[in-house]
């Protein structure tokens, strides 16, 4: 008896048709709506063919033989399914049935995502944010497939797993009522809640791809503006002397001179040696912190290890600003008096 029939197509859109006089009479059809990502029928084909091997192993343990028959039919090519061997009561109907659905369904699922998911993407980029460039097209293309593989922080269940699980219980309960199952529609109208995820994790990461753009952004400004600077001191090595006050010494271990630094806030300072804390200025330590390099523009900067400098996102600041005049230091004669000092507090 004929159970199931599979259509792999390159240009007409993918269909399931069950008619209900048959078990499972199924016709699936693929197109190749975007060369670019390499869709090709042929390993479509081969997909479903090797994930369907465990279903005919175990239909053959219980006596029946499902058998795989490739046909060329016009534009399509099709696999036929026809169980050859065995009873098929309604009993078996219904339990082969369910059996062929949950894989049909599965296969679907992850071709939803592996094959149809990039495309969506795109469409949604380009129909949303017409402003980004091509390039800028590319790096996003990126950071959300980063970002739906890794997981963002506010969207960490909307990962691989979880999205295949979406799509293959929606597959599942249409299939269970539905006699015929166009995929381009189905995606279009029946995985709304798949798409509004999708949606949500590519606003996400637009929106942290533009707080990073206008980042660097900044970053090349400051940069800028060192470069042209003259250096006031060859060296500045700085030391944290808690999470939110710093010093900053000469390459002698003396305190560097403010002499000018007047733009910054004589407040910020002890007599006439630079010593940052915060309840005595407006801006942040951090802040102040890289307004102090940026004005003595040294030639290099030494970071002195204690345990008041870890998880700090001004050093990858400080190394941004300066690319290649920043060192961490760890085991001088300084840091290791900075963490005995720590230890006898």
């Amino acid at each position: 008896m004929k159970l199931l029939s599979l259509a792999f197509d390159d240009i007409e859109p993918v269909k399931v048709k069950t008619s209900p006089a048959l078990l499972a009479d199924t016709i699936l059809e693929c197109k190749n709506i975007n060369p670019n990502i390499g869709f090709d029928y042929q390993d479509e084909i081969n997909t479903v063919k090797e994930s369907l091997e465990n279903i005919i192993k175990k239909l053959s343990k219980e006596g029946f033989l499902l058998q795989i028959e490739q046909l060329k039919r016009g534009s399509q090519v099709f696999l036929e399914f026809s169980i050859t061997e065995g009873e098929l009561s309604f009993k078996n109907y219904e339990k082969i049935k369910e059996l062929l659905h949950k894989k049909l369904s599965d296969i679907l699922a992850e071709l939803i995502i592996e094959k149809k998911e990039i495309s969506l993407i795109r469409n949604i980029i380009k129909r949303t944010y017409k402003y980004f460039s091509p390039e800028e097209h590319y790096m996003l293309e990126a950071s959300i497939d980063e970002n739906l593989n890794n997981g963002l922080p506010e969207k960490n269940d909307f990962n691989f797993k979880n999205r295949k699980k979406m799509i293959e219980e929606e597959l599942l309960t249409y299939l269970d009522q539905n006699h015929e199952l166009i995929l381009e529609g189905f995606i279009a109208f029946r995985l709304k809640q798949y798409k509004n995820r999708l949606a949500e994790v590519i606003d996400l990461t637009v929106n942290n791809f533009m707080i990073e753009q206008e980042y660097n952004e900044f970053i090349n400004v400051l940069k800028y503006f060192v470069d042209i600077q003259i250096p006031k001191t060859s060296e500045a090595h700085i030391v944290f002397e808690s999470f939110d006050s710093f010093k900053i010494l000469d390459s002698n271990g003396k305190l560097i001179n403010t002499q000018y630094l007047d733009d910054i806030g004589p407040h910020m300072f002890e007599g006439e040696d630079i010593y940052f804390e915060p309840s005595c200025s407006e801006l942040s330590c951090d802040d102040a912190l890289i307004s102090v390099l940026i004005t003595i523009a040294p030639n290099k900067i030494v970071i002195h290890s204690n345990s008041f400098m870890e998880n700090k996102n001004v050093i990858d600041t400080i190394k941004s600003i300066f690319p290649g005049r920043t060192l961490i230091c760890t085991d001088c004669e300084l840091c290791c008096k900075n963490i005995l000092e720590e230890q006898q507090k």
